[in-house]
């Protein structure tokens, strides 16, 4: 199967009687960029479901403490919805008093894994 897309703004052209005789248009085969958006769908599908289905609280925090990605744990943790993640800042996640400041390491933005213990807001 192939792909093709079709420039918007293509000419008919047609007889004295208005019957069209021709067509002037541009058409782009544009295959590889579909399969390459359905390849690139696909494996962030898989990665997604592979983070979700992991019992740990997965998640990525920007430089400003905002949020770019929670597992489906936040969920449970929390009873956060992961979608309604992204753009959050951590202080509206976990209050003051649960969690005080970040790690610094994590706000200069540099690479680093770490764990931090904190109580789920069910008690856990």
């Amino acid at each position: 199967m192939r792909y093709a897309r079709s420039a918007v703004g293509g000419h008919v052209f047609r007889s004295e009687a208005g019957q069209p005789v021709r067509l002037v248009g541009i058409n782009e085969d544009v295959t590889e960029r579909v399969l390459a958006e359905e390849r690139l769908a696909q494996r962030e599908h898989d990665l997604k479901a592979i983070l979700d289905n992991l019992p740990s609280l997965v998640s990525y925090w920007d430089v400003d403490l905002r949020n770019r990605f929670g597992n489906q744990a936040y969920l449970d943790w929390f009873g956060t919805d992961p979608a309604a993640m992204p753009g959050m800042h951590l202080s509206e996640l976990v209050p003051p008093e649960r969690y005080r400041g970040a790690d610094p390491l994590a706000a200069s933005g540099a690479r680093h894994r770490g764990a931090r213990r904190f109580p789920a807001s069910h008690g856990r």
